[in-house]
């Protein structure tokens, strides 16, 4: 060992020098590859200025930026690793570190058209996610992002051509210090400078992890943003334990979220009523109760608007889990992590007044039935740990039939029904769709709607098919539930696990030429519709999210106030004066204050802290 250290030392001081700087100032290729990953830096920002990132915004790129010196510190960094290879394995080493930057910068761009987030450690984590999503990934390109990779080719074809370049270079282990602690000193200097001192142009940070994701890559660029998301990932894995300060702040909030109102005719309205709770993959408000090319999308759902209340101003509030972080909200009334999924960073988490929870302790049998696999975003241990006494998943069913991510869901619904109309009574089932996930690839014997050819085939038509299928499907399951004589007794709350063609597709349906007014914008919402034979219709346009369902749905169920009101952080749509709703990039919907708004905050960044220290355990 001691030999080795003396052997490095030595080949340090044969490389220092001025001769080690002038062999860095003669590596070429080296600083032109310095250079264009930076300018990949800028332009993917630049991206960022666009709808979807679709296009080049130079003026966000050059407004929003960090100084050129950090984007050439994070890269020096990177390409230091070349200099420890010798001969044209150093050549090689540069174009195959430039090309895992420019996949990491494409993946980047797919994801933040998708979800607004960029890849990260805990999506890395999350690789039980990636059956079948191929079609998914894909749809998310567009043209610009060969920009990204004319380099590279132009890189191989010269290093194919010039067979002598690089040819007598020798290891340098000297310039992979340099030109690591070059940039270190650098960056160390910069984050004092701006982010302790405050010397920065208004608004500049370094290493400071905003609440929106794009604005922390503006400060660092893509790849300072994965060395910084490292550092993070590490520090938030570490198990969290809640201060007194942070328990009096939580407690302090309920306090003021209790409204305190008199019960009214709402109620325990669907007391000892069975309940059914069918979370529609991707259907979005815009479509309810409309028509295409004079088609009805979903006439099975506008159906049940003749005996339901139908609120029209509900909203997403799903982060980084997706569909995942719907099904919490749904059975816990608790906001998701905000950073990576909560399903897969605390699947063991408890939640003593779950929905699934309080309705058993009411002698309900409870059951979460998904037709994906029981590991699919984690949600099969995460559920169980939530309190469902059954979940059925992928494994339960005879697949007969696949489309996109999984089973059917005409041969899931048609399976499930049986399964449904045997549970005892009373009962809570939790009901999950598939089909109509994006790109919306449906086959050709399912697209019943008839569309002209134009339409039918863009990615707007798409969506109208698959909804369309799904909405078959539904119709079928409550009519055999219909059958069995379940559904006079049974309560179907139906709503968007998220948005879906505006989520994913926002700048292809912009495209659409011509346009009509419904489709051109729904503002993240989905349709929650709670529907009973006997009911009145009721529209209640109130401002709400998906973070209401579970004290709404609770309320109408008859549970006791008192055991859920201090521990979710919804409200009660039926019964309340908070006409007003917060996303999760912490935009507003509604009449809101600003002391409503910061309490609003408050609440989603409260509850981060509160899932990682599994604080509703106990509560």
């Amino acid at each position: 060992m001691l030999e080795t250290q003396k052997k490095f030392i030595l080949k340090l001081k044969k490389d220092s020098g001025p001769e080690m700087i002038s062999n860095l100032f003669k590596d070429k290729l080296y600083h032109i590859m310095v250079l264009i990953i930076s300018i990949k830096s800028y332009i993917f920002i630049g991206l960022l200025g666009t709808e979807k990132a679709t296009g080049l915004n130079f003026e966000q790129a050059f407004m929003s930026v960090p100084g050129y010196l950090l984007l050439i510190s994070f890269s020096m960094v990177t390409l230091a690793g070349t200099f420890l290879f010798k001969g044209r394995k150093h050549l090689w080493a540069l174009i195959v570190i430039d090309l895992l930057i420019t996949v990491l910068i494409i993946g980047d761009a797919w994801y933040y058209r998708g979800y607004t987030e960029f890849l990260n450690f805990f999506l890395f984590s999350q690789t039980s996610n990636l059956d079948n999503l191929g079609s998914d990934v894909l749809s998310m390109s567009r043209p610009i992002d060969i920009v990204f990779i004319i380099d590279i080719v132009l890189f191989i074809i010269y290093a194919s051509v010039n067979r002598d370049v690089y040819k007598g270079v020798k290891r340098n282990f000297g310039l992979f210090l340099l030109t690591i602690i070059l940039p270190v000193c650098y960056l160390g200097y910069a984050s004092y400078k701006v982010d302790v001192y405050g010397r920065g142009f208004d608004g500049q940070h370094v290493f400071y992890r905003s609440w929106a994701p794009p604005r922390t890559m503006s400060y660092l660029g893509p790849i300072g943003y994965h060395f910084f998301d490292a550092f993070n990932f590490y520090e938030v894995s570490k198990k969290y334990k809640l201060s007194k300060d942070e328990e009096l702040k939580i407690n302090n909030w309920y306090d003021k979220n209790n409204e305190k109102l008199p019960d009214n005719k709402f109620a325990g309205m669907f007391k000892n009523k069975n309940l059914l709770v069918i979370q529609w993959e991707s259907l979005e408000n815009f479509v309810v109760n409309q028509k295409i090319q004079d088609q009805e999308i979903t006439p099975n759902l506008n159906k049940l608007l003749k005996n339901s209340l139908y609120f029209n101003n509900y909203h997403e509030n799903t982060n980084n889990g997706t569909s995942s972080d719907a099904d919490l909200m749904t059975n816990t009334g608790v906001y998701p992590v905000r950073q990576g999924s909560t399903f897969f960073r605390y699947p063991s988490n408890e939640y003593k007044n779950s929905l699934p929870l309080l309705l058993s302790g009411m002698g309900y049998s409870t059951y979460a039935i998904h037709p994906d696999k029981g590991l699919y975003w984690n949600w099969k241990p995460a559920l169980t740990s939530m309190g469902f006494q059954h979940c059925l998943d992928s494994s339960n069913y005879n697949i007969t039939e696949t489309i996109g991510l999984g089973i059917s869901d005409k041969v899931f619904m048609e399976q499930i029904a049986p399964i449904i109309g045997k549970e005892k009574n009373p009962f809570y089932s939790f009901v999950v769709t598939l089909t109509s996930h994006s790109p919306f690839n449906l086959p050709e014997k399912h697209r019943t709607l008839n569309l002209t050819h134009g339409f039918d085939y863009n990615m707007l038509g798409d969506y109208f098919q698959s909804l369309h299928y799904t909405d078959e499907a539904l119709g079928k399951l409550l009519a055999d539930l219909d059958k069995q004589g379940v559904l006079k007794d049974t309560v179907v709350a139906i709503y968007g696990d998220h948005t879906g063609v505006h989520k994913y597709y926002s700048d292809i349906v912009s495209s659409i030429y011509p346009a009509e007014n419904w489709w051109s914008d729904n503002d993240l919402r989905v349709p929650l519709i709670i529907y009973n034979q006997n009911l009145t219709p009721q529209t209640l346009d109130i401002q709400a999210g998906q973070i209401d369902f579970m004290p709404t749905i609770a309320y109408l169920m008859g549970v006791d106030k008192g055991k859920y009101q201090n521990s979710t952080l919804g409200k009660v749509l039926v019964n309340t004066n908070k006409n007003y709703t917060i996303l999760n990039d912490f935009s507003t919907r509604g009449n809101i204050s600003a002391d409503e708004e910061k309490h609003s905050k408050d609440g989603i960044l409260l509850a981060d802290k509160m899932v990682q220290s599994n604080y509703f355990k106990d509560k």
